[in-house]
């Protein structure tokens, strides 16, 4: 009976480890998000860039980057609160992807955003943005 306790308690303390990860690996990833809003309401889309995973940056051409926000935050106004909606993790090659799909509210309307970012140990870097809105299709 003392070895079954035994082997519980340690169990519980790997799962306990476990979870403090996850939960900073979340906190982490969370950061990014709120990184990335404070950047876009300010108008700094160059340091959301610079900020971005190498990858991101040798996909994303950094000036078409940052007149594209131009145009998201004219037509909608600074980001006002989010929401996770979504959060789904994928992990090949030994390199894990979050894929993040957040429920925002802008000055002028709603959008979904999937901000996508890789875990470098308990670092989140961006490597992916999109943003879906009725407002951005209007003419």
């Amino acid at each position: 009976m003392k070895t079954f306790f035994a082997v519980a308690l340690v169990c519980l303390g790997f799962w306990c480890a476990g979870c403090a990860g996850l939960n900073q690996s979340i906190a982490n990833q969370n950061g990014v998000v709120a990184q990335l809003h404070e950047r876009f309401n300010t108008g700094n889309f160059e340091a959301i860039w610079l900020s971005a995973h190498p990858r991101f940056q040798g996909e994303t051409d950094k000036a078409k980057f940052a007149e594209y926000l131009r145009t998201v935050k004219e037509k909608l106004g600074k980001a006002v609160s989010t929401a996770n909606s979504e959060r789904r993790f994928t992990t090949a090659n030994q390199k894990t992807l979050v894929f993040l799909v957040q429920q925002t509210a802008f000055e002028k309307g709603r959008a979904i955003e999937t901000i996508t970012v890789q875990m470098e140990g308990d670092q989140a870097i961006l490597v992916a943005y999109n943003i879906q809105s009725k407002l951005l299709d209007a003419r």
